[in-house]
């Protein structure tokens, strides 16, 4: 035992002239095994340098409640890293099989958490050889953590592997260089400044990853035209102003994007509605299907809104025509100029409808608002003036056949006529009259002289007759022939004129 600790220690002298990056640091283990005193089996007991102090777990396996096994290390930062060394416990001659059957199948992580999330495989042992008891791995990398793993997992066959095992670090040692940026086995080399962090290969020297805007395996080149970002991976949009390139670092386009694009890298186009420089122009209200034009020069993608053509859909139907493409003409029937979208106009009389084109029916006027008389003959009229084409209907006249034959005219012509008639009557009652007392008084001479020729008549019976002859002759002329008729026509003439006075 004496012998292998001088060993041991010799070789640590004589190793490259990297830092010893695991010594004294913190570790952890899993599962613990319960030894007393529980100093003996301590997980940092794999870190102090002391060959003779190992860490314990509990076993592992088929027969056990655990299947797997691990142990871990934190560096204190992350470093450059290049090996790893196991030094498993050795219990002598008699002992080596078993105890390289319970190393075997381990790996080795190197990972940024102290779980084995963002974990880096460095090594793994695989069947069927044995690992010695003393395993040194090259394992190149950045860590802060190292972790050693093992399992004995159910229904997995491990050729030559002892099935229930449990761990036995004596030492492990972690070699790298503390400084950051340098490699080389003595750590006095600088890593390319191009280097992602400035972290390179800490034994050539070649970056794990380039700066954004290089390449190559020292990163010593720059992106070529048209590329970007780490390793130029990237390509630029192609959308930059005026066809420039764009940044080969950031793939951002420094000079501002073309039109129609936008955002940093210009890779966006202009939101539905927008174009040109910056997006900050709007599609014309005219392009057909909700204002989409395109994005780099407002063009509109599916052709114009009625009575609007252009490109952009932003000029107007010329006088005279309208709808798509301003192909249509305005009809003629149009007082004015039609409107451009749908050919709408004010219609000159006798015409109505959208464009003009129906004639009016039984009606006649701008939009054929006025209805034919009823008067017309088959109510038909000029569709322009409403003048009766046909003549009236009987008992009406005028162009439109809007006037009848007045009544109260008719009331006064049959009033007069009825005046007249009745003057006229009055007339010849008088003279009647008139004539009558002439023969009256005829008479009464004639009966005069025909007493005074029979005067040698009695003169008592001729006076009683005379007398009786002359009362019966004037009472029958004056009752019948003046106070009736004359009473007749005063009431007749004065009650008709009254009446007709009142109508009129």
């Amino acid at each position: 035992m004496d012998v292998l600790m001088i060993i041991f220690f010799v070789e640590i002298l004589c190793s490259y002239g990297y830092d010893d990056l695991s010594k004294g640091q913190n570790a952890n283990q899993f599962p613990i095994w319960s030894c007393k005193p529980s100093s003996i089996c301590a997980a940092n007991n794999a870190v102090d340098r002391i060959y003779s102090t190992c860490i314990g777990t509990d076993k592992i396996g088929p027969t056990s409640p655990e299947k797997t096994t691990w142990w871990f290390v934190n560096l204190g930062d992350v470093y450059s890293i290049y090996s790893v060394r196991i030094l498993f416990k050795d219990h002598g001659p008699t002992y080596v099989m078993r105890q390289r059957g319970r190393l075997a199948g381990f790996s080795i992580y190197l990972s940024m958490p102290s779980t084995k999330r963002d974990e880096f495989l460095c090594h793994k042992n695989e069947p069927p050889g044995l690992p010695p008891l003393d395993s040194s791995t090259t394992c190149i990398g950045y860590s802060q953590y190292v972790m050693f793993y093992n399992e004995r997992l159910d229904g997995v066959t491990y050729d030559g592997y002892k099935y229930r095992t449990n761990t036995e670090l004596c030492e492990v040692i972690v070699e790298g260089c503390k400084k950051p940026g340098v490699y080389g086995s003595n750590c006095n080399l600088t890593c390319p400044v191009t280097c992602k962090e400035q972290r390179c290969n800490i034994a050539n020297g070649t970056c794990f990853e380039c700066l954004p805007g290089w390449m190559g395996t020292f990163c010593e080149n720059k992106c070529k035209m048209g590329t970007y970002g780490p390793n130029c991976i990237y390509n630029c949009s192609g959308h930059c102003l005026n066809d420039g390139i764009c940044n080969r670092e950031t793939g951002y386009c420094d000079t501002g994007c073309k039109s129609g694009y936008t955002g940093r890298y210009c890779n966006m186009s202009c939101s539905p509605g927008y174009f040109g420089n910056l997006c900050k122009k709007t599609c014309s209200n005219h392009c057909l299907y909700s204002r989409i034009c395109r994005h780099t020069d407002g063009k509109c993608v599916d052709g114009c809104a009625d009575g609007y053509i252009g490109e952009r859909c932003n000029i107007s139907c010329e006088n005279g025509r309208f709808g798509t493409n301003c192909s249509n003409v305005c009809t003629e029937k149009c007082i004015d100029v039609c409107r451009h979208t749908d050919g709408v106009c004010n219609c000159s009389p006798g015409y109505m409808g959208f464009s003009c084109i129906k004639e009016c029916d039984g009606s006649y006027g701008i939009n054929c608002q006025h209805e034919c008389s009823n008067n017309c003959i088959n109510k038909t009229c000029d569709k322009i003036n409403g003048i009766c084409t046909a003549g009236c209907k009987e008992s009406f006249r005028g162009t439109k056949c809007d006037q009848g034959y007045d009544s109260n005219r008719s009331l006064s012509i049959g009033l007069a006529i009825s005046v007249a008639t009745n003057i006229i009557t009055i007339i010849a009652i008088v003279v009647c009259i008139v004539l009558s007392r002439q023969g009256y008084l005829t008479l009464k001479a004639k009966s005069k002289q025909a007493t005074q020729r029979h005067s040698h008549e009695s003169t008592d019976k001729n006076t009683d007759v005379t007398e009786e002859n002359n009362a019966s002759t004037y009472l029958e002329l004056n009752i019948s022939g003046n106070n009736d008729i004359y009473q007749e026509l005063s009431v007749a003439a004065t009650g008709s004129e009254y009446q007709n006075l009142a109508l009129s």
